[in-house]
């Protein structure tokens, strides 16, 4: 699941301006990756695409030894939860 997860991050754009960052979602994302979208940033698009990012990243650049460290300021602990559970989902059917 880490290699899906890490593969991922390639199919998030970003575009800055004054305001920051916007963080938008590949039109030729995986349907995994779309269904994570619809299922977690669907009711916010604009605020929580960067949180799913960032809770992706996490988990694709955690090993074994580390536990996993996210910036609980741009991916909140009850949205990270909720990433992991559907992760957990996909991977199990």
């Amino acid at each position: 699941m880490q290699k899906t997860v890490s593969a991922y991050l390639d199919h998030f754009h970003f575009d800055f301006d004054n305001a920051g960052a916007i963080v938008t979602l590949s039109p030729t994302a995986p349907d995994g990756l779309k269904h994570l979208f619809t299922r977690l940033c669907a009711t916010q698009p604009t605020e929580t695409a960067i949180c799913l990012y960032e809770g992706l990243a996490a988990i694709a650049y955690a090993d074994e030894c580390t536990p996993l460290t996210f910036d609980p300021e741009i991916c909140p602990a009850n949205f990270m939860q909720e990433l992991t559970v559907e992760l957990e989902r996909m991977a199990w059917g």
